[in-house]
């Protein structure tokens, strides 16, 4: 069967998927699409779709097919919306949809539709020739279904630039006013990547736990070779940094200063010892134990020279 230049045109603008009303559109009669699709001249996704033949189909088609059938009024949401901004989770089934529509039903297989119980951010993003909802959104509708998938998703957003720490704070003020769910899974994610942590704290947790298990010889906020480190052991040429990643992460700009300030002090003979929030307060025995082993390997290296 030739396909028109119409059907080929709109197959190549969303993944090879063909709907049944782009198929008449282009002239074809309707009785011929399920000819077609048995002939093997398509081939068949979901009802009222099908796809060229040779398309590699994927979990990409089934949130394009759910949204090319539903219709204008739905927004890719939920975790669909964090795995399509590229939240490192396993797509599955179902498709997640949020509608506008308060009457909207799905009864396509592996698709559900949720209803928003507000319409705070529900402004689409197109990623991909996608509705997607917008990042704040997504990471508050995953928080209140899927608490594992919020910290992935929280990191993919912040370090790609999709959307700030101070953006998400201010959407979660506004939620949390409402008392709307998801608001209290993100407040957590955030803390345990030391989001709203400031420099001074996490310089504080670090200064504890160096008095309670008797490490010394270190000084506070050294310039050395001319950039001003954390904490330094300059009797072995050791540097400790804590950092708090998504203070790091939010911004290019710092986290490639850090990068070209950690290159050049070590072609300058320091060794840079980086420990995060999480590390410091989940494991800060660990933490120690790891310092110490450094601090000795290069006292050890230092007699030797």
């Amino acid at each position: 069967m030739i396909l028109s230049p119409a059907v080929l045109s709109f197959a190549r603008q969303h993944r090879g998927l063909i709907t049944l009303r782009a198929w008449t559109d282009a002239g074809h009669a309707r009785s011929s699409f399920q000819r077609a699709v048995r002939a093997g001249a398509l081939q068949p996704v979901q009802r009222s779709i099908a796809a060229l033949p040779g398309t590699v189909l994927g979990p990409c088609h089934d949130v394009s097919a759910a949204v090319l059938l539903l219709g204008s009024d739905v927004l890719v949401s939920h975790r669909t919306s964090a795995w399509r901004w590229g939240a490192d989770i396993v797509p599955r089934r179902p498709v997640e949809l949020i509608s506008t529509r308060a009457d909207r039903r799905s009864r396509l297989p592996g698709v559900v539709i949720h209803h928003p119980d507000d319409r705070m951010l529900l402004r689409p993003r197109i990623v991909g020739g996608l509705p997607l909802t917008a990042p704040a959104r997504t990471l508050l509708d995953v928080g209140a279904s899927d608490v594992d998938a919020v910290i992935p998703t929280l990191e993919a957003l912040v370090r790609d630039g999709l959307t700030t720490v101070p953006a998400i704070l201010a959407a979660l003020e506004r939620r949390r006013r409402r008392g709307r769910p998801g608001v209290r899974p993100l407040e957590r994610a955030i803390e345990e990547l030391g989001g709203v942590v400031t420099d001074s704290e996490l310089e504080n947790v670090m200064r504890r736990l160096f008095r309670r298990t008797g490490i010394d010889g270190w000084t506070f906020h050294e310039l050395v070779d001319g950039y001003e480190v954390d904490f330094c052991f300059p009797d072995r040429r050791v540097v400790v940094e804590v950092d708090g990643w998504l203070f790091h992460a939010a911004s290019r700009d710092r986290w490639e200063h850090y990068l070209e300030r950690d290159a050049y002090l070590q072609a300058r003979g320091w060794l840079i010892a980086h420990y995060s929030w999480r590390m410091l307060t989940r494991r800060p025995d660990q933490c120690a134990g790891l310092l110490r082993s450094t601090l000795r390997e290069r006292e050890a290296f230092s007699r030797r020279e």
